[in-house]
């Protein structure tokens, strides 16, 4: 199983007519299909989901045991950022293990909040004010409270833009297919040619570029 950020948006049949048009020889392996969809549209590593995938509340991530893993969705209010001097490979201070000397080292310190609370988070992934992300790491101790340290992190596509990317990766789509990947996004098909960033042409649609 390949390791890295988890699989959102996919379904079976989008992928397959992905892999027809991309790679028809290969059409048939859902499986691979899932890897190469996931780098090639998704812009993501592609990975099963385990238990802890599952999205859940941040008041409810907050009453795991320190240790345990979540993964947890929001809106970034506070970033902060933290230099310093460590290991290339583990990232610790003083590393003893080793051998390959010190770079500068970033790490990134934000208050993520959703609906029900807010937690401090860590990752080695730049973060800005207003975005929303996914996030998924384990729960730590920090100073008589609970954080989240992350191993991966996702900025959060708006449905359109789920879209937009599929559609502009496959050149071109039939309408039916552009009307069942807004149908799975709960986008109105009609609404979004209206909006300019699409174009139908003989049943086709593309990207307005």
């Amino acid at each position: 199983m390949l390791r890295g950020r988890f699989t959102r948006n996919m379904s079976d049949n989008e992928i397959i007519e992905w892999m027809k048009k991309n790679y028809p020889k290969y059409a048939s392996n859902l499986e691979l299909g899932k890897i190469l969809y996931s780098k090639h549209v998704l812009k993501q590593e592609y990975s099963e989901r385990s238990s802890s995938d599952k999205i859940i509340s941040i008041e409810d991530a907050k009453k795991l045991k320190l240790g345990e893993r979540a993964t947890v969705s929001g809106l970034v209010a506070k970033v902060s950022v933290i230099s310093y001097m460590g290991c290339p490979i583990c990232k610790k201070k003083n590393c003893d293990i080793h051998d390959e000397g010190e770079v500068e080292i970033k790490m990134y310190a934000f208050l993520l909040g959703d609906s029900t609370g807010t937690i401090w988070c860590s990752s080695s992934s730049a973060v800005e004010e207003g975005e929303e992300i996914t996030v998924s790491g384990k729960i730590r101790d920090y100073k008589g409270g609970k954080e989240m340290s992350a191993f991966t992190l996702i900025k959060n596509k708006s449905n359109e833009d789920v879209v937009y990317d599929f559609v502009k990766k496959s050149g071109k789509v039939k309408y039916s297919v552009f009307l069942s990947v807004c149908e799975k996004n709960n986008l109105d098909a009609e609404e979004l040619l209206k909006s300019g960033r699409f174009k139908e042409e003989n049943s086709m649609v593309k990207v307005n570029e």
